[in-house]
């Protein structure tokens, strides 16, 4: 269900999903959809007043991921548009078709939408893409890094995907790694860059001098990684 939240003079949309649920959790998907878990007898109105005493959090956090992402700030993305995948910018093309569809085509990342759809159709097809994307490249680049640094006698534990506006990757004293899924914008050598770096405080759960050179010794390229992703992305 898609409803309307305000912020000032700011509309701002959102897809509401009750389930049972003891209270009401709002979040904000790299592609700019806001989504809303609430309680099945939620009031209506006072889940939009939630959503509008949130409003200056869900628009920072849009703000971020589109400088990320390398989209527009505005929501309900358009043809023309451009986004960044996996390190190169892809046009967005829109077009109506008989089924919904995310592709990449010929430098192109093409949303196709049923005529009926609402139009944040587009971007929510975009949100569950990279989403999808996020989860199947960053597995596969993290078990890779993470043979690579067997080598230097660390052995990695699990790792999860979280949004995070601010922050590309982090490590918790438990040992398990964090990664942000608008990551996914980055070339593949950044991303083994943010993964390698979260995967030496596993050793070094700090910045200090030892860190910097474990991290030299497993990516010896490591600065050139982070100049290129605070560049591209940053």
């Amino acid at each position: 269900m898609i409803c309307e939240a305000h912020y000032g003079s700011r509309k701002i949309p959102f897809r509401l999903e009750r389930r049972k649920v003891k209270s009401l959790a709002i979040s904000v998907h790299p592609a700019g959809l806001v989504e809303v878990v609430a309680p099945l007898d939620a009031d209506a109105d006072e889940i939009r007043q939630r959503v509008g005493r949130r409003g200056r959090w869900v628009l920072k956090q849009q703000r971020d991921f589109a400088r990320m992402l390398g989209l527009p700030e505005g929501r309900n993305h358009r043809s023309g548009e451009s986004i960044r995948y996996l390190g190169r910018q892809y046009r967005l093309r829109i077009r109506q078709g008989e089924k919904d569809a995310v592709r990449l085509s010929r430098g192109c990342l093409e949303i196709v939408t049923r005529p009926t759809s609402h139009t944040d159709r587009p971007t929510r097809l975009l949100a569950a893409w990279l989403a999808d994307r996020a989860r199947q490249k960053l597995a596969e680049r993290f078990q890779r890094c993470a043979k690579h640094v067997e080598s230097f006698g660390i052995k990695s534990g699990p790792f999860s995907l979280r949004r995070m506006p601010r922050r590309w990757g982090s490590c918790g004293k438990q040992g398990r790694v964090l990664l942000n899924p608008a990551l996914v914008a980055a070339s593949v050598d950044c991303i083994d860059y943010v993964i390698i770096h979260e995967l030496c405080h596993l050793r070094c759960h700090h910045h200090r001098p030892e860190f910097y050179k474990l991290l030299v010794r497993i990516l010896p390229d490591w600065k050139r990684r982070k100049a290129k992703l605070e560049t591209s992305l940053g």
